[in-house]
């Protein structure tokens, strides 16, 4: 039973260090997504005293704005030859082979704690060796699923008892002369407190989505935005970088494309896109740049992937000129409903978008204009090369031959007036970068030796380097949510080198 104190003691002397405590548990865990409920549920069950800290003041983090599918391999061997190839030798083979055998005990958990599941998709990239062996699922019910499995997992930890301090902010990881951790320091509305860990701290507080300093010095582009939640501010990489940890993935991120507006602190998902989004909402449109030109094939990359085509840097201009792009569309699409996803992303609880758009235009978040070159000057493009783009996407879907290869199923022409134009950047599901770890989930220090009872999971230190497989992040969340609550449950029978 979780012990909370009303008055400190002093601990007895840990390897030569003093500190004086104000509660004890076995196990720390810092932050409450998915990652964070699945190693407590974990720890929890093996028989460990356990305590959630929780910045905000309802937890859920990026996996409440998800989509909420998870990812379950059927054949892990398989399995490990596509997310190996995908990874472009960013990923360690140990890491990868332990994660897809523990991932595909994921369904089978999460049933026994009394879900119930629907198939959800499969391999981001099918001609790769081992797509076949990709499976995802999701929990069944209405509403969001992002909300259902988090609603899920947050009731399995509320069934055990397991506190959680919300509004509680980690800060620092409290460390011993040897370097071993051994606590964690936390601020609340009330002040500073210092929790004890007998057995380990587990990091599972999201990546850095919204930390822009971080962001400038890690991403490739000036900007980007995020779908998720406000409260991943990179606080755990910094905790785990004052203890000794290395880095990695820094530079990894799974970042659609989405409208950003001064009003919200999260961007909107696009309905305006392609792959991994359901039926799209129309094919009449096309993406240009900032001074008007079109650019690509706007239905031929992975929704994940779509801020590598618009990182694109112009050694003659000098610039970044798809940051930002537009989205030119006209009267047939704004009619057809609502241009974002009012089901992903952390605003949807905040915001619902009209069914027409006329309330976005309204806004001035949409530009309009009765002719293209009226259009252009509102939005400040090129006139000559706005119009341009539109005349040579709509030949092509006279000729059914679109100049920047798409289907031919998909060229609907932009010819109904009036004509819209919404900005668009890339924003991010989430960042994949943060401390490494091991297969066993424990922090590694820069010589390649685990920092003494500190452990991760989740989108903290994915193991997710180079392309991302849509799921990923969440089947990972479950699989090594276990293995560091497993693995920090049973440190204190267990010599360090102990395989999971």
């Amino acid at each position: 039973m979780y012990v909370d104190l009303t008055l400190k003691f002093i601990s007895s002397c840990q390897n030569g260090l003093n500190v004086s405590w104000d509660k004890i548990a076995d196990i720390v865990v810092i932050g409450f997504g998915a990652a964070g409920a699945t190693a407590a549920i974990t720890a929890h069950d093996l028989g460990s005293e356990v305590v959630i800290l929780e910045k905000t003041d309802t937890g859920g983090g990026n996996t409440a704005a998800s989509g909420g599918a998870f990812l379950c391999p059927s054949e892990p061997d398989n399995a490990a030859d596509y997310i190996l190839a995908l990874s472009s030798g960013s990923m360690d083979e140990d890491i990868v082979k332990t994660f897809v055998h523990e991932a595909s005990k994921n369904v089978e958990w999460i049933v026994k704690l009394g879900a119930k599941i629907e198939p959800r998709g499969g391999a981001s990239y099918p001609s790769v060796k081992g797509a076949s062996s990709m499976r995802a699922y999701r929990l069944q019910g209405v509403g969001p699923g992002g909300d259902r499995l988090w609603s899920f997992l947050k009731g399995k930890v509320e069934e055990r008892g397991i506190k959680v301090y919300f509004k509680t902010a980690a800060t620092e990881l409290i460390q011993d002369v040897t370097r071993e951790v051994i606590g964690v320091e936390a601020r609340n509305p009330d002040g500073e407190t210092r929790i004890e860990a007998k057995r380990a701290v587990i990091l599972s507080c999201g990546g850095f989505e919204y930390d822009d300093n971080m962001k400038k010095e890690f991403l490739h582009g000036p900007s980007f935005f995020s779908m998720g939640s406000p409260a991943n501010t990179g606080d755990g990489i910094r905790m785990a970088q004052k203890a000794g940890a290395d880095l990695w993935h820094m530079g990894a991120v799974a970042a659609p494309l989405g409208h950003k507006f001064p009003e919200f602190d999260a961007a909107f998902p696009t309905r305006l896109a392609h792959q991994n989004i359901g039926d799209p909402l129309s094919f009449a449109f096309i993406y240009v740049d900032r001074h008007g030109q079109r650019f690509m094939n706007e239905l031929g990359v992975d929704n994940h992937l779509l801020w590598l085509p618009f990182a694109y840097f112009d050694l003659e201009r000098l610039e970044y000129t798809r940051i930002p792009a537009y989205i030119i569309f006209d009267e047939a699409t704004r009619l057809r409903g609502p241009i974002v996803r009012n089901q992903n992303g952390y605003n949807r609880n905040l915001y619902t978008w009209s069914e027409d758009n006329s309330d976005e235009i309204a806004r001035g978040w949409i530009a309009s204009g009765a002719t293209i070159d009226e259009l252009a000057q509102r939005i400040g493009v090129s006139q000559r090369l706005l119009s341009t783009s539109i005349e040579a996407y709509n030949n092509g879907c006279k000729q059914r031959l679109d100049p920047f290869g798409r289907p031919t199923k998909t060229l609907q022409p932009i010819d109904s007036p009036p004509y819209y134009a919404i900005k668009i950047h890339s924003c991010l599901l989430n960042t994949q970068g943060g401390p490494k770890r091991n297969s066993k989930a424990q922090v590694m220090d820069p010589y390649g030796k685990p920092i003494g009872k500190l452990y991760s999971a989740g989108e903290l230190g994915s193991l997710w380097g180079f392309l991302y497989q849509e799921t990923g992040n969440l089947g990972e969340c479950l699989a090594f949510g276990r293995i560091a609550g497993m693995n920090a449950a049973t440190e204190h029978i267990r010599e360090n080198d102990f395989a999971f």
